[in-house]
């Protein structure tokens, strides 16, 4: 079996997917600009770590010289302290046994806030060791030129966070900023926070200013369990679009990969959706102009519904060509039954008009009695055609009969000379009116009759759901020749015993408006079988 998916689920895998397209797109770009981010941050943590060695080696070897030049009976830590300036807080865990101290990017957009804009420098409270300020002073000029290249803010700060070297603010204090506060306690810390836009150039006049949140750095500088100092760095990191466009074919990959995801649905939706229902109107036209070729389903519907709706026009209009192939039909077998009559009418009241006066009185009564004759052929004619009409169109209905009583009641209205026995169970049951059952029984019965019969059995047995009734007789049977006509309108054997042939006809159009069907069972013997199934 052919796996069709539903359209609802069609529309709601493109709806999905529409929905999808901006909330993955919003995705992409956050963790895009959390990449960013990240990597600005590991570039600062490697360019502080470079600058803290420098500092470290330049301010530990300003020590040394000024030790050499006052030999005092002090002692080497005493020394460091009151010529360095340096801080004996005690950083954060154990020393590392080991030499490598590597630091990864703290920063996670979907974990950390962004702080506002950084608070300014302050006037420090207490003057910066002579060299701590030669060892700031030194790194300043190369820090400035590498900043023309880097964008970096570099601020070199001491062990009380007076800034002594740098790009900008020498002299002032940050001991209060947050990310600087917990790096003079040893630990490195980074923070993002807002940028301040106004007055900023655009972002296609600069490539620094393109995003609203800037990158800070604050990696300690330590000797031993000692607080030498801090690096506190800076940089807006890159805009999601300037990096885009400095890739441009990734970027050119992710929009092809868009535009084929696009199309793939457009795709989708015209072929289950579109194309099938497009294709089916053209047959339904097709149809309508009388093509019988255009009425088979669609090979490719595309979803369920389209493929039910297609079977359901193409069983339509199989219905309309064969209810217009049956009326055909029988005009054409009415009008030859009813021209017999007629003729035999008209040319009897000829005859009688013409010759009226000539005729015996034995040959205009021989006339009207065939005028009469005819006159009730066409009557019974009338009334069958119009037992047919009622019976196809009947309307199925889910009415239960009981079926016991039914065939009695059939059965007490044919002649004495006609036995008829029944082993059909009490209460059961069958869907149909008991009207419908009653008219099918009694031509049943009165068919095996009028067909020489004189025991008629009627029994049944519960098969696939439903109940078989089998009306099996002992009259004059059904010759090889007729079997395959027996169902067809007007045939009968009885023409000149005023058989209609429309009895089975209307049997077999009730059974069918109630869900049943009749068929003629191979012979066994004498008489004829017939075989009825009906719902339960």
């Amino acid at each position: 079996m052919t796996f069709r998916p539903r359209l609802s689920a069609v529309l709601l895998t493109v709806n999905l997917a529409v929905i999808a397209l901006p909330l993955g797109s919003i995705v992409f770009f956050r963790i895009y600009e959390n990449q960013l981010i990240q990597e600005t941050e590991r570039e600062l943590i490697s360019q502080a770590a470079m600058i803290g060695a420098v500092y470290r080696q330049n301010l530990l070897g300003s020590g040394r010289d000024l030790r050499v030049a006052d030999r005092s009976n002090r002692t080497q830590q005493q020394q460091l302290r009151e010529l360095s300036g340096v801080n004996r807080l005690a950083a954060k865990g154990a020393p590392q046994t080991t030499p490598w101290k590597p630091i990864n990017p703290t920063i996670d957009l979907a974990a950390v806030d962004t702080l506002p804009s950084r608070p300014d420098g302050a006037a420090p409270t207490e003057l910066p060791s002579a060299a701590a300020a030669s060892a700031g002073r030194s790194l300043s000029p190369i820090l400035n030129a590498a900043q023309r290249t880097t964008l970096i803010g570099v601020r070199v700060l001491d062990e009380h966070g007076t800034a002594v070297g740098g790009t900008a603010e020498v002299g002032l204090n940050f001991a209060h900023v947050w990310e600087v506060g917990r790096a003079l306690t040893g630990e490195y810390t980074s923070a993002l926070r807002a940028r301040e836009l106004e007055n900023a150039p655009s972002e296609l006049k600069t490539i620094s200013r393109g995003t609203g949140v800037r990158v800070f750095v604050a990696l300690p500088i330590t000797e031993g369990a000692q607080i030498l100092g801090v690096v506190y760095l800076s940089r807006t990191p890159k805009s999601v679009f300037r990096h885009m466009y400095e890739n441009q074919d990734k970027a050119i990959l992710a929009l092809i990969t868009v535009l084929v995801l696009a199309g793939s649905l457009a795709m989708l939706t015209s072929r289950t959706i579109s194309r099938p229902v497009a294709e089916l109107l053209a047959r339904t036209r097709r149809v309508t102009r009388g093509e019988a070729a255009e009425i088979e389903p669609l090979r490719h519907p595309g979803t369920a519904e389209v493929a039910e709706l297609s079977d359901g026009i193409s069983q339509m209009a199989k219905a309309l060509s064969d209810r217009a192939a049956y009326i055909r039909t029988l005009a054409s077998a009415v009008s030859h039954e009813f021209k017999t009559p007629l003729t035999s009418i008209e040319g009897a009241a000829e005859l009688l008009q013409d010759h009226h006066d000539t005729m015996t009185a034995e040959e205009r009564q021989r006339f009207l009695v065939n005028i009469a004759g005819d006159g009730a052929r066409l009557r019974a004619l009338l009334d069958r055609l119009l037992d047919l009409a009622k019976a196809e169109n009947m309307q199925n209905s889910d009415a239960v009969t009981e079926l016991e009583p039914a065939v009695r009641a059939a059965g007490s209205a044919l002649p004495d000379r006609v036995t008829v026995t029944s082993d059909i169970p009490s209460n059961q049951t069958v869907r149909i009116t008991d009207d419908a059952l009653a008219l099918v029984l009694g031509n049943l019965l009165d068919n095996a009759v009028k067909h020489g019969a004189t025991q008629i059995d009627v029994s049944s047995k519960a098969k696939r759901g439903g109940i078989e009734i089998a009306v099996r007789d002992n009259g004059n049977g059904i010759t090889p020749a007729n079997r395959e006509k027996i169902f067809d309108h007007f045939f009968t054997t009885r023409r000149e015993a005023g058989g209609t042939g429309l009895g089975l006809g209307i049997v077999k159009a009730l059974l069918t408006a109630h869900g049943g069907t009749i068929d003629l069972a191979e012979p066994q013997g004498a008489g004829a079988c017939f075989t009825v199934f009906l719902r339960r």
